[in-house]
């Protein structure tokens, strides 16, 4: 190993939080410093992709606002919902809250969602084949009471988003496939989350 080598590396750490090791690998490997800043950024964003379950987009942006700083760039993204769909359109905001829970109703540990109401529509005949709970009440139904919590449980939204899934591949407007298909890998997602138990869809007026 050269001297320059080892000064480089040193130079780099500032923007490659590495072992030196690490960063003399990375610096053989990818030619001169640019590009292994380039490739460790990509590596960083795709692990926050994929940690944060979001956008290449929303991943890169936390990433430049965070300054490289991974851990607060994925706090950041789990603080802030996965819009499924645009969140307002024709003016209007209100839809539902999508809420993982645990067994004591406390929201799970990962990202929430929501869903504007009109797209929430395209869900609601899917939803409707299952009953679902409401706030204050034992029993079963099958009605979405857009003024209370509708809560489903983790096996009855693992077939919803296998139905849902299909509907998004027959679906011929892009921009509604598109939605269905966020809906679907959200509740996938959220499924998956260790401490999940329900998933809450809350009517916000």
């Amino acid at each position: 190993m050269h001297r320059s080598d080892y000064t480089a590396a040193r130079r780099l750490q500032q923007q490659i939080p590495l072992p030196i090791a690490d960063v003399l690998a990375l610096l053989k490997q990818h030619g001169n410093p640019q590009a292994a800043i380039a490739a460790y950024r990509a590596d960083q964003i795709a692990h926050i992709r994929q940690t944060a379950v979001c956008s290449e987009t929303e991943a890169a942006h936390q990433y430049d606002v965070y300054q490289g700083n991974t851990e607060r760039a994925i706090a950041a993204i789990c603080r802030t919902p996965v819009y499924l769909g645009r969140h307002t359109i024709n003016g209007e905001k209100w839809g539902y809250a999508i809420t993982p829970l645990n067994s004591g109703g406390k929201q799970a540990d990962g990202r929430n969602a929501f869903i504007q109401h009109r797209n929430f529509e395209r869900l609601k005949p899917v939803l409707q084949r299952y009953p679902c709970r409401h706030d204050g009440s034992d029993e079963d139904g099958c009605r979405i009471d857009p003024t209370s919590s509708n809560y489903f449980t983790v096996e009855q939204c693992r077939a919803i988003a296998a139905e849902i899934r299909t509907l998004a591949q027959t679906e011929v407007q892009a921009e509604a496939a598109q939605m269905l298909h966020a809906a679907a890998d959200y509740l996938i997602y959220a499924c998956a989350l260790p401490d999940c138990r329900y998933i809450d869809f809350y009517g916000t007026l």
